[in-house]
């Protein structure tokens, strides 16, 4: 299922038509508040996907600044150890953040982040459990292939996301495959999942 255009909504359950792209298991409708006296403003320096020691600060990387109030990310190369943890060249997040990417840039998605914390499935990005605004400014977040199908954004218990000003395109999910005559497993959530979180859309386009 495609959909495209430029659009500000609150999804909840209800919205089954939009299940393709955007599967939404529980939500809460309430209106999103950041405050400058609340948040931190986490600017993305690089359109790189990843999490590295480096200088730069990843859309990867500042997700997990947000959702872990602190400048750092699960260390890739020890994922099993709960405490291992490496440096980024992000800031610190606090609380409500917002992440600002650079104006009118593509990311490409070589495939999903390695993320302990998501149990919703192969994602580009690690899941949202925090209240994070994502401006956008026009950036475009594209499927740029990969060995396994994958969404974009997942959002899980106590996440709150909302998306301004940014085009999705391209993702996708597999629901599990029917056998014996039973039929297959929900492929829901191309582009984003949510599971007891929330999620608002504003001004933007989803595009398969």
């Amino acid at each position: 299922m495609a959909v495209g255009g430029r659009f500000w909504m609150r999804l909840s359950p209800g919205w089954a038509w939009f299940a393709g792209l955007v599967a939404v298991t529980a939500a809460l409708a309430l209106t999103v508040s950041v405050t400058a006296a609340q948040a931190a403003t986490i600017t993305v320096t690089t359109t790189a996907q990843g999490v590295d020691d480096d200088a730069e600060c990843s859309l990867q990387e500042a997700i997990y600044a947000a959702n872990l109030d602190a400048a750092k990310a699960p260390d890739p190369a020890h994922l099993a150890d709960p405490n291992a943890f490496i440096a980024t060249g992000c800031v610190a997040g606090s609380g409500d953040d917002v992440i600002v990417l650079p104006t009118k840039a593509t990311f490409t998605m070589s495939g999903p982040v390695a993320d302990v914390y998501n149990y919703v499935g192969a994602t580009a990005t690690p899941m949202v459990t925090t209240t994070i605004v994502i401006e956008a400014n026009g950036s475009k977040i594209q499927h740029g292939g990969g060995p396994v199908p994958y969404r974009a954004f997942a959002v899980g218990e106590g996440g709150d996301l909302t998306l301004h000003e940014i085009h999705v395109r391209g993702f996708e999910v597999h629901g599990g495959n029917g056998g014996g005559g039973g039929g297959g497993g929900l492929g829901a959530g191309g582009a984003i999942y949510v599971q007891n979180g929330t999620l608002a859309v504003g001004w933007s386009t989803f595009e398969q």
